[in-house]
């Protein structure tokens, strides 16, 4: 094992006293004299940037000021260049370091890094760390080498720039094609012999050991999703690949990279052919070849091979959700059996040329978001022995079905048998390697030293020791509901309730229930409003279970009734099938909140928004939207109206999540739901929190192409319970086409300036972030009760001769709502012309105001009761028609 020592030649820190620096007006602790260490190199204010050994030079990036990182060195005085030489070679020779890696090199004088390497560590692995461009790494490489120290390594930091956007953006939409070209090797021209590649390290993962993220030095932009593509893109590249530790340890990235640097020992030498060497030609799952999409969503490369390295192929698939099969050129002869390493494909046969080619074919392919390495299989009388997952430790609890699946890898994909030793009599096992069984009370108790074995039938086994803990689980016991009654477009919300002996939490889930009927599991409330066309008797069956397997059943039955008033105050939902239809059974007319303009596009017609629909119902949010686009994306940004969420979507502005866009909003207009589709695929949906984005497209209906339709539930939208909303809720609604990572739209709904074609003189094109200020404003609970609004009024009363409900000329309908403190509203149905007149009197008898007067037709009308120049009180309102007068009594309160 080599060990290689952190060399740090920039700055000291630790000074014992304060001292003035001539260079300077002020001070810091500048002398050394280490009292208690060897006191051979004591420095003072001069050892340090700006100092009077070098004209005072404060010149960047090699002489900065000794405030800036702790105290900078001074590498052009004579004495502070040979101590720490000196100290160099002590590390070497002293403790017998292997080499050293050299920490920003940026900021120290290549002349100097070249004596230290040369006369430190005049043998041994070097490398630097400089974080900066290629085009600036390179330069700084090509200097050392002029002056003698051309055997130093330099991390590639390009190139994990790279890889890092790559993992994190999991929406499909990285361009694989700049891998070809990524990087200090392929992109400027560097040895693979001078590159240490990596995925991650300290600087960019400063979580610590107590789950706290320093900051304080730096930011913190690590690789937080799908690291294992970075890993096998550097593990199967040349360079010199580095693992960081915490993915070996602690992020379970340790049996996957063991199984990389083993295919990377084995069988992956020699230089490179990137694929436009290759002859690529792709397909994608849904039978797709369009060859220049397809290209962004897959990185082929080979390995040409060298000695006993015979080489091979990576194929790494950005799409998300669909396989991708390529062939590629091979120079190997007709019936070679190549063999996937990775275990996720079976073998592949080399065949004869394309027509029309020269070089042999052969189809590779790689599952979403994963990757393949394929090898010659010239290794079949090899038998690697099976690799068993570990487990140290299973629990299990009494009256509970405990069931667990043992999982072991082979190289050679060998059929695998599984035995156990020492299992408990209540255990059952099979030879594939599950183990289940229910415990009783008398089966309580830690059981030790049980032995599985996993053998492959030619000699090769492994087994590891593992025990089983069972403890002692009651049930939950349910507190039986009654039956209940309840009439159409009412609220039913009810308590479950059930209690646990252990204290164990208690979680609630239907069985069997009408569909309009929610449930939160965790507080056990389950709430719903039935439709007109919901009466009935509906059985609910329900559980209570705990996290260990107990669990109780119970059932209560519903009663639905209609309601007898002739204005029925409901709600209507759309059908969420990917086709919008505007009419009475899917998408009503007055849901269609944005029209959006034909033409308005700055992206043509092929890129259009057209329009956008938002209803609501006691359950969930709808959203469709009618839009055109080719390769670019639709989304729609909502704000909740909930504390947090996001203003700005630029990857570069500190947004870690998914889509990241060019989009600004403003603070007031804080984004916290987003939706959004590439291309022709379905709407994902997100809530956006803390800069990243959480998907919750699983808890959601969805459907949709060109034509998306969501439906997203209050319980996930704000987590109060079924149907419950904020009181006095609003949502604010954009919706844009949009391009690639990082871009703007092309269209937006509203309309927005900054995206659209403006009036003249107004025009925003290519001036920053496009600011997105016009969105839809609807409101869901006006009066402040914590439950949406009802959407859709309905009369049960029938025009014509047959109807069962008849009155002589016109119904009316209470005010509601009452009390209320800014508006209310009254209802009338007209059943034949007649004068009508509205208005509100004081107690006394005085006239207040007039709500409406005038002649109407047969038919529906609603009218607002203005309370904005009223006190407090009660007040009477007079109905008056040709042949009637009410009086109905109404209440406002301040």
């Amino acid at each position: 094992l080599d060990v290689y020592v952190d060399v740090v030649l920039n700055h000291t820190a630790g000074g014992e006293l304060k001292s003035k620096n001539s260079c300077r007006t002020d001070s810091a602790y500048l002398i050394f004299n280490y009292p208690f260490g060897s006191k051979r190199f004591p420095k003072n204010a001069n050892s340090f940037n700006p100092s009077e050994n070098n004209n005072c030079n404060q010149s960047p990036p090699y002489n900065d000021n000794f405030f800036s990182f702790a105290n900078d060195n001074c590498t052009d005085c004579p004495d502070v260049r040979d101590s720490l030489i000196a100290w160099g070679s002590f590390l070497k020779n002293h403790f017998g370091f292997n080499g050293a890696r050299l920490d920003a090199v940026k900021h120290i004088n290549p002349n100097f890094i070249a004596q230290f390497v040369n006369q430190a560590f005049p043998s041994g692995y070097v490398v630097c760390e400089y974080i900066g461009s290629g085009d600036e790494i390179r330069n700084y490489y090509n200097q050392l080498a002029a002056i003698g120290a051309g055997r130093v390594s330099f991390f590639d930091f390009p190139l994990r720039y790279a890889l890092a956007d790559m993992c994190n953006n999991s929406s499909g939409t990285f361009d694989m094609r700049s891998l070809d070209y990524a990087g200090l090797i392929f992109g400027k021209g560097m040895s693979p012999f001078n590159v240490s590649t990596f995925v991650e390290n300290h600087d960019f993962d400063r979580t610590g050991w107590d789950g706290t993220i320093d900051t304080a030095v730096g930011g913190h932009a690590p690789v937080f999703r799908d690291k294992h593509l970075g890993y096998a893109f550097i593990l199967f590249s040349e360079g010199r690949p580095s693992v960081y530790f915490k993915d070996y340890f602690d992020y379970g990235l340790g049996s996957l990279i063991d199984t990389l640097i083993f295919i990377r020992h084995k069988f992956l030498g020699g230089n490179t052919t990137l694929r436009n060497g290759l002859d690529p030609y792709y397909i994608r799952q849904d039978g797709n070849q369009d060859q220049n999409l397809l290209a962004q969503d897959i990185y082929v490369a080979r390995r040409n091979g060298w000695g006993n390295q015979i080489g091979g192929y990576i194929v790494i698939n950005d799409n998300p959700s669909q396989w991708i099969d390529v062939w590629v050129d091979t120079d190997l002869p007709v019936g070679t059996v190549f063999k996937d390493y990775t275990g996720k494909d079976v073998n592949k046969v080399v065949v004869g040329p394309k027509p029309g080619g020269t070089k042999n074919r052969i189809k590779l392919w790689a599952p979403p978001r994963n990757f393949t390495i394929y090898i010659a299989d010239t290794t079949q009388q090899i038998n690697h022995s099976p690799v068993l997952s570990k487990v140290e430790k299973l629990n299990a609890f009494t009256f509970s079905e405990f069931k667990y699946q043992f999982n072991a890898s082979d190289a050679n994909r060998d059929s695998l048998q599984f035995s156990f030793l020492n299992l408990p009599l209540w255990i059952n096992s099979t030879s594939t390697g599950l183990i289940s069984g229910i415990p009783q009370i008398s089966d309580t108790g830690i059981y030790q030293n049980i032995i599985v074995t996993v053998s492959d039938g030619k000699g090769g086994v492994d087994r590891d020791t593992f025990s089983i803990q069972v403890y002692l689980n009651r049930f939950p016991v349910i507190q039986e509901l009654n039956d209940t009654t309840i009439y159409i477009t009412e609220r039913l919300q009810r308590q479950l309730l059930a209690t646990d002996p252990d204290n164990d939490t208690i979680f609630f889930a239907f069985i069997q229930r009408p569909i309009w009927l929610g449930i939160d599991s965790l507080s056990g409330i389950i709430a719903g409003i039935p439709s007109p066309e919901d009466t009935g008797a509906y059985q609910v069956i329900y559980r209570a279970y705990d996290s260990k397997g107990g669990a109780d059943t119970s059932s209560f039955m519903i009663f639905v009734k209609e309601k007898k008033d002739t204005l029925i105050y409901t709600y209507g939902k759309p059908k969420i099938d990917g086709i919008i239809s505007i009419g009475e059974n899917d998408w009503r007319p007055e849901w269609l909140i944005v029209d959006d303009p034909i033409g308005d596009s700055r992206w043509t017609l092929v890129n259009e928004f057209d329009d956008l629909f938002f209803t609501y119902d006691a359950d969930s949010i709808y959203i469709g939207a009618k839009y055109t686009l080719v390769n670019n994306t639709l989304q729609i940004f909502i704000d909740t109206g909930q504390d947090g969420g996001e203003t700005n979507f630029n990857s570069y502005s500190g947004y870690m999540g998914a889509f990241p866009r060019n989009f600004r909003f403003r603070r007031e207009d804080n984004i916290d739901l987003m939706i959004a589709a590439w291309n022709r695929e379905r709407p994902r949906i997100f809530k956006i929190v803390d800069s990243n984005s959480l998907e919750i497209t699983s808890s959601c209906s969805r459907a949709g192409t060109t034509q998306a339709e969501v439906a997203i539930a209050w319980n996930t939208i704000f987590g109060l319970g079924p149907g419950l909303v904020p009181p006095y809720s609003k949502m604010k609604i954009v919706a844009v086409i949009s391009g690639g990572d990082n871009w703007g739209a092309g269209d937006a709904a509203p309309s927005n300036c900054d995206v659209e074609l403006c009036p003249p003189g107004n025009d925003t094109l290519y001036q920053g972030p496009d600011s997105l200020i016009n969105l839809y404003i609807a409101e869901i609970d006006k009066n402040g009760d914590g439950i949406p609004d009802p959407t859709i009024v309905i009369s049960s009363v029938k025009f014509d001769e047959n109807s069962s409900l008849h009155f002589d000329e016109i119904y009316i309908s209470d005010n509601y709502p009452n009390p209320f403190n800014s508006q209310s509203r009254v209802d009338v149905i007209v059943n034949k012309e007649t004068n009508l007149e509205i208005k509100i009197y004081d107690l006394l008898g005085k006239e207040i105001s007039t709500v409406t007067s005038g002649k109407f037709k047969s038919g529906k009308y609603s009218f607002v009761i203005d309370g904005s120049q009223l006190s407090s009180g009660v007040y009477f309102m007079r109905i008056k028609s040709d042949t009637k007068s009410q009086m109905k009594k109404i209440i406002f309160i301040k």
